[in-house]
């Protein structure tokens, strides 16, 4: 199957519109232009921020024809420290694929994502770099590759 790039918007109450991005194809544990993360220390580096989220609100959205989740949510911590207090994520609706996950109005979640020069920002990884919270602890990625290691201890999470 032929890669599809999926859009992923969030927008931050201070900043305006930044955009965040997954590429990915089929239904391969991992896609084939999808990075595939070894250990927390490679999504760590291949990171610029660690957020730690709480969503308030899941809207479900069609764009172009496809099932997407607009996705609101307030920064609880941060690292390193992040200027944003609030974001929207625009994501492909779950569909079990690497390229996706499922997010919860209510739910809390660690994630992971890089920022481009231009200020936009990147899910760095849909399976790996999404992480559930469940009072206060850490829980592991759709891909469950990792644990959130010692980064748990850095957005005030156990795990």
């Amino acid at each position: 199957m032929p890669s599809v790039k999926k859009m992923l918007t969030v927008a931050c109450a201070a900043l305006g519109v930044v955009t965040v991005a997954a590429c990915g194809s089929g239904d391969d544990r991992v896609a084939e232009d999808s990075p595939y993360y070894g250990s927390l220390s490679e999504l760590e580096a291949a990171s610029d921020y660690a957020l730690r989220i709480s969503v308030t609100d899941v809207e479900a959205s069609v764009v172009d024809g496809a099932a997407w989740d607009v996705v609101h949510c307030d920064v609880l911590a941060s690292d390193p420290s992040f200027s944003d207090e609030a974001v929207t994520l625009e994501i492909p609706a779950d569909t079990g694929t690497a390229e996706s996950v499922e997010m919860a109005s209510g739910g809390e979640y660690a994630i992971f994502v890089r920022v481009s020069d231009d200020g936009d920002v990147f899910l760095t990884s849909a399976d790996q770099g999404v992480f559930p919270v469940s009072d206060g602890v850490a829980g592991s990625s759709d891909a469950g590759t990792f644990s959130l290691g010692d980064a748990a201890s850095r957005l005030g999470l156990s795990e």
